[in-house]
């Protein structure tokens, strides 16, 4: 029980088998506020212990909360979903190189629609189309998101998906900041659909555009 580590950082090294034990000792820190969780496989690695990962979300220090080669299963996805419906405190979300199982990821979004905590959230990889139609639904009614990061892959089929979700922001009445780290080399429809969408959109203030060579393009509105 530290009482004054306020940030932990795991790197990309843990094995799923050992990292249960690590959230245990995590979740009894009182004064954490940032925890960056990283599994060494990250194109196989199944977390198999949501209660650990539910006691140290529900940390009432925690703020924000980075997960980094992890495969969603069900039950992972019910804890986290039950977490956020309840009464943790984390506003910050991220989800670099994560994997999502057949059906978990609508049980994340359909959280972030319902969650009143949550302000920032960056999605970065590969979400499965469920995932994408049920985040583009949350955008439509949440009042609380106020910063969203998204990529623009290389794969133009992830490209088709993320249509829903930038059509549904000229509907959202609370982002300020939106940041997209543009991959794609060519993504006609998606910017039909950015368009639609920004030139509805009436609370946006800064838009951040990252783009392959890493450039960065800012907009302030």
């Amino acid at each position: 029980r530290h009482p004054t580590i306020k940030k932990v950082d795991t790197g990309h090294k843990f094995h799923e088998d050992t990292l249960h034990m690590l959230l245990s000792a995590l979740a009894t820190l009182p004064s954490l506020e940032v925890a960056t969780l990283g599994l060494k496989n990250l194109q196989g690695s199944d977390f198999k212990h949501p209660e650990a990962l539910k006691k140290l979300m529900l940390l009432p220090s925690l703020q924000k909360i980075y997960f980094c080669g992890f495969t969603f299963s069900s039950p992972l996805c019910r804890a986290f979903e039950e977490t956020l419906q309840g009464e943790s405190n984390v506003a910050s979300l991220r989800f670099p190189a994560c994997f999502f199982l057949e059906g978990a990821s609508a049980v994340v979004a359909r959280a972030l629609k319902q969650n009143t905590t949550m302000t920032t959230v960056g999605l970065h990889g590969y979400f499965p189309e469920e995932f994408y139609d049920t985040f583009a639904a949350a955008l439509l009614v949440n009042t609380t998101l106020t910063n969203l990061e998204l990529d623009i892959p290389t794969d133009q089929t992830q490209v088709a998906l993320l249509v829903s979700v930038y059509l549904a922001l000229g509907m959202n009445k609370a982002l300020k900041k939106l940041t997209m780290n543009h991959f794609a080399w060519s993504a006609g429809p998606l910017y039909l659909a950015i368009r639609d969408g920004l030139e509805k959109n009436s609370t946006l203030e800064m838009l951040h555009i990252r783009t392959v060579d890493n450039s960065i393009s800012v907009l302030v509105f």
